[in-house]
């Protein structure tokens, strides 16, 4: 499709540029009126490679309305009938074109006269009647006339309506690519088999909830979570089994994490989550949910797998140690027997493992 073609595919009739060529072109229209007695005058433009041509502004009746905005294929115009026989004016448009729009609109009389510009046809000066009224030579020099005074602002008018269509695909364009960015963000920030954040998108809202937590003077906590004997899960029941016991944490997670939580998956069978204004034992009771959680749907799955769980907090751990704290209370879960979750104390200088299934 050429451009001219989506410009006039996409036109707005009452737009700036349409409203000022018609303070422009209404008098000469009304002119061309007065000096043939013509019922119905308008001006279209052409795009003879997409046959495609558009009525910009008419000075028509209600009796035989040509309205502006109107969009004809060029193969059914009027005006290209016209030019195949060489005609300027008709007034036996029934006889001479019966299947034609024209006829089919009650036209006695049609004139068509190009309106061009540097040589070349940008559109056509018409006026119809339903009457028989033919014209003089010289009626047909005064609309030639006013078809060349409209030239020059008609082809203002289609480059002002080209250029804005143009500006108007660039922002599609722009905007289609500014999706895609964002496509590609999200994708590069997310956990493709949980729609969990990654570890990228975790370490970057982790550090916003770390300034808000200093200005604040909040706690901060972190749950570090794997799934216990993994590798077997895989290895008795299949990859599939294991990547949807995958899916079913990251979904128990987003279902049991606070809206202002961060829950991530780092990779494999790892997870984590980060929490603002909740102490270790908040966290405690979260982590157990989401055993019991895991409990009841792995008897869906088929599949017996628990989690072992440390949690840290900036109540016992600084925030640049509570990486450290977590992973030291995750370590006591797994050799207190996992299946466990354990909160680090640092008075005790380790953690305090709570097997799961006592508190459940």
């Amino acid at each position: 499709m050429s451009e001219f073609a989506k410009v006039h595919k996409s036109i707005d009739v009452s737009s700036l540029e349409t409203k000022e060529f018609d303070r422009f072109a209404k008098p000469l229209l009304q002119l061309l009126k007065e000096l043939t007695a013509l019922e119905t005058t308008f001006l279209t433009l052409v795009d003879e490679q997409q046959q495609q041509q558009w009525v910009v502004t008419s000075d028509s009746t209600a009796a035989l309305p040509v309205p502006a905005g109107l969009q004809v294929a060029w193969q059914d115009s009027m005006c290209r009938l016209m030019f195949s026989q060489q005609l300027a004016c008709s007034t036996d448009i029934p006889q001479r074109f019966s299947q034609s729009i024209g006829a089919q609109k009650g036209m006695q009389t049609f004139m068509v006269l190009p309106v061009s510009f540097d040589g070349s046809m940008i559109g056509t000066l018409c006026g119809a009647d339903r009457h028989c009224i033919a014209l003089t030579q010289t009626q047909l020099g005064h609309a030639r006339l006013i078809a060349e005074a409209l030239s020059s602002q008609l082809k203002l008018l289609s480059d002002n309506l080209h250029t804005r269509q143009q500006l108007l695909q660039q922002q599609l364009e722009t905007d289609e690519l500014r999706q895609q960015v964002d496509n590609l963000e999200e994708l590069a920030s997310t956990d493709p088999l949980t729609g969990l954040p990654n570890r990228r998108a975790f370490e970057e809202r982790f550090s916003q909830m770390c300034d808000i937590a200093k200005r604040s003077q909040e706690e901060v906590g972190l749950m570090l979570i794997d799934i216990d004997y993994f590798k077997q899960v895989n290895d008795h029941y299949g990859h599939e089994v294991g990547d949807q016991v995958i899916r079913q944490l990251g979904r128990s997670l987003l279902q049991l994490a606070r809206a202002a939580d961060i829950p991530c998956r780092i990779g494999g069978d790892e997870f984590q989550l980060a929490a603002i204004g909740t102490a270790a034992g908040g966290l405690t009771k979260l982590a157990l949910r989401l055993q019991k959680h895991l409990t009841q749907q792995r008897k869906k799955l088929g599949v017996s797998c628990t989690l072992s769980i440390g949690i840290a907090t900036t109540q016992h751990s600084s925030l640049e140690d509570l990486f450290k704290s977590a992973d030291t209370a995750l370590y006591q879960s797994k050799e207190a027997g996992r299946n466990t979750v354990s909160v680090y104390r640092p008075e005790t200088n380790n953690s305090q493992p709570q097997p799961i299934e006592e508190v459940l």
